[in-house]
């Protein structure tokens, strides 16, 4: 039976990079890609939605969590509940991590992986962050995020380095409880990429004296910098940052927590690390090329590009209604979303007759309204959200507050 390597995690605003990061760790051989979709309405949702229809990847949606637990936690969650029937060994890393070996080729990063799980007793596999800097580069460029930024932090051991940080890859039915660098497991040792026991570190005890007892912190006492790493470009570009990273506040941390919103200019200039210069090799960059291509090739097909014309015409407690159509006058295959208060409700499809909208030229066939009545009344404060499925359009008018 095939031993099916999984990729999980949470997005949230992240559409300039995801066909980038899916072609990437495709290329790495993982055999499943899961994501939580955070509330993203940057195109990102809709992307997604594109990809899971085209067999890609498998999308969740998971709304924020307000001061109960966090959201990250609760979608790492759910992967493992959901998938682990379907997953041998998992990885939770984050939109602006890239698994990669020393190898010229990306594939052996899954061969690396199963290799070091036939050891005997291992549980996890702690891969250690490269975490990258600016680049001194000032605004986005449409551009690879791993041929952008290539200057990063070094790897000498001064104590609590940020490239002690680990992402794990773990077996998913030993899976114990949520943690965004090392998952508790029930059982099975933590070992690094080389094969050796890891030893994690806390900084209650002192860098220099490690503890006997196996403190699982997410943090290592030594960095393990052969086989496999995780290249982190934790701050890109400073205008990526101010505008994208900075906005979002923390997945991992409640909202109520000092922590969720610290991503200030201290945070960049903190993490602006310029210590060593390396470049991608050509051949990784020629087979992402491919990778990439024939993934835009897919959803150009597929029509996530595709124009449209359409309004909500009413909204209430009760539901809503309104009309659809591309610029062709169809509205085939055309499917709505509907979430409320982040959470997805379900969706209707255009199958009312609107006979004005063949008088002004917009319809076809007039069969471009739709209609979808809330199963309970909604209260004041409600957020309704009603987005086209897996297409970039979207209606200027989409969200709305109950009053």
């Amino acid at each position: 039976m095939k031993k099916n390597l999984c990729i999980g995690a949470i997005f949230k605003n992240e559409y300039p990079y995801i066909l980038e990061w899916i072609a990437w760790h495709k290329l790495c051989g993982f055999d499943k890609i899961i994501i939580a979709d955070n509330g993203s309405d940057d195109g990102t949702r809709e992307l997604l939605q594109a990809l899971d229809d085209l067999g890609e990847i498998n999308l969740l949606y998971q709304p924020k969590i307000s001061a109960v637990s966090t959201s990250q936690f609760t979608a790492y969650d759910r992967i493992v509940n959901q998938f682990c029937p379907e997953c041998y060994a998992i990885l939770f890393i984050d939109a602006d991590e890239f698994v990669e070996n020393d190898e010229e080729e990306l594939s052996s990063v899954s061969e690396t992986i199963l290799r070091l799980f036939d050891i005997p007793n291992v549980g996890a596999i702690g891969l250690n962050w490269r975490t990258y800097g600016s680049s001194d580069k000032m605004v986005y460029e449409d551009d690879y995020v791993v041929r952008r930024f290539t200057w990063h932090k070094d790897d000498e051991d001064k104590g609590c380095s940020v490239n002690n940080h680990l992402k794990t890859v773990f077996i998913s039915k030993n899976y114990a409880k949520a943690h965004c660098h090392s998952p508790q497991i029930y059982s099975g040792n933590y070992i690094y990429s080389n094969g050796e026991r890891l030893t994690f570190c806390d900084i209650r005890f002192g860098w220099s004296n490690p503890p006997e007892t196996y403190i699982k912190t997410g943090v290592s006492y030594k960095i393990c910098k052969c086989h496999l790493r995780v290249n982190h470009y934790v701050i890109k570009s400073f205008q990526e940052y101010t505008e994208r990273k900075s906005l979002r506040g923390r997945a991992d941390t409640v909202a109520t927590d000092p922590e969720y919103n610290d991503r200030n200019i201290v945070f960049f200039k903190n993490n602006d690390f310029k210590d060593c210069n390396r470049l991608i090799s050509e051949k990784k960059l020629l087979l992402l090329d491919e990778k990439v291509k024939l993934l835009k090739d897919k959803i150009n097909i597929y029509g996530f590009y595709d124009k449209y014309i359409g309004a909500i015409e009413s909204v209430s407690q009760l539901g809503f209604s309104g009309w659809i159509a591309n610029v062709n006058g169809s509205s085939e295959n055309i499917k709505i979303n509907v979430f409320v208060n982040g959470i997805h409700i379900g969706y209707t499809t255009p199958c009312f007759y609107r006979r004005n909208l063949i008088n002004q030229g917009i319809s076809i066939d007039g069969i471009a309204g739709f209609r979808f009545s809330f199963q309970t009344l909604l209260k004041s404060g409600d957020e309704v959200l009603i987005q086209i499925h897996g297409r970039l359009f979207q209606f200027s008018n989409a969200k709305y507050i109950m009053v």
